[in-house]
């Protein structure tokens, strides 16, 4: 549970005048709300990594919402769903925590992937806080469900009980599966797999991805991508990131100036430099 007053601020920053009814509008308003104004970054992980910081930046939600109401940065998966559930949760929202399998074909059997799930008005529901859908995924646990959308396709399949999710990645033009492998996650087990990413996943240069009011904007290393409601993709190298992330992407100059040079990624290829 997040102390009240931060909970008014977050739902301020979020453009939401008063705290939401415990109904599926509601959800559908909050998740709306999130996924318009809190990006998917490694903005607080990349200072931390090179800092040499132990808990990593954002891991408790506290911490995560303070600096994205000083500074508009988000996180990635495990502090983002993370904040999420506790937002949901201080609601009064029945939210529960996922872990599961990001892009199965290239890491197998890898737990990389946080995720939330929220039982509502007789309905299950995906709100991803890093696939930043715009809308509640309908779960069924006897049939596929799909989300029609032109900037934010998914699909849920029913897999041994929870679901893996088919959707498109925001920077490039292909779909990948998310398998979901356990439900009801602790916020300890969070902490600890957001810890142990530390070497992995999003470490070594700066990643974002902010859903903005004419399309998608991605930023890789010094790859700008960008996506179009229609479907059209732009991508180009950027000299001065900087202005990206500030200027484009809402964050602090603070914060922005604060992040370390990219450096290689050991398990992926080197980002695109211009």
């Amino acid at each position: 549970m997040l102390p009240r007053p931060l909970v008014a601020h977050v739902l301020g920053r979020l453009g939401l005048p008063a705290a939401p009814a415990v109904t599926r509008a509601g959800l559908d308003a909050v998740y709306a709300a999130w996924c318009a104004n809190v990006p998917w970054d490694n903005v607080q992980k990349r200072i931390a990594v090179v800092s040499g910081r132990r808990p990593l930046g954002g891991a408790e939600p506290v911490e995560f919402f303070h600096a994205f109401l000083r500074h508009g940065a988000g996180g990635t998966c495990w502090p983002s769903s993370g904040a999420l559930h506790a937002l949901l949760v201080s609601l009064g929202f029945d939210a529960r925590r996922l872990i599961g399998t990001m892009d199965p074909t290239r890491w197998p059997d890898e737990v990389n992937h946080a995720s939330t799930v929220v039982s509502v008005d007789g309905e299950e529901l995906l709100v991803d806080s890093s696939m930043l859908l715009g809308r509640p995924l309908p779960l069924r646990r006897d049939a596929p469900t799909a989300l029609d959308d032109p900037l934010h396709p998914a699909r849920a399949h029913p897999r041994d009980g929870l679901w893996t999710i088919r959707w498109r990645l925001q920077g490039r033009d292909k779909e990948v599966d998310c398998v979901l492998l356990r439900d009801d996650v602790s916020a300890e087990e969070y902490a600890e797999r957001y810890e142990l990413s530390r070497g992995t996943g999003f470490s070594y240069f700066v990643s974002l991805v902010r859903n903005v009011p004419d399309g998608i904007l991605s930023l890789n290393g010094s790859k700008r991508t960008f996506r179009h409601p229609d479907g059209r993709i732009e991508e180009s190298y950027v000299d001065d990131r900087g202005r990206v992330l500030t200027l484009e992407a809402g964050l602090s100059a603070e914060i922005v100036a604060a992040i370390p040079p990219d450096e290689p990624d050991p398990r992926r290829p080197p980002p695109p430099r211009g």
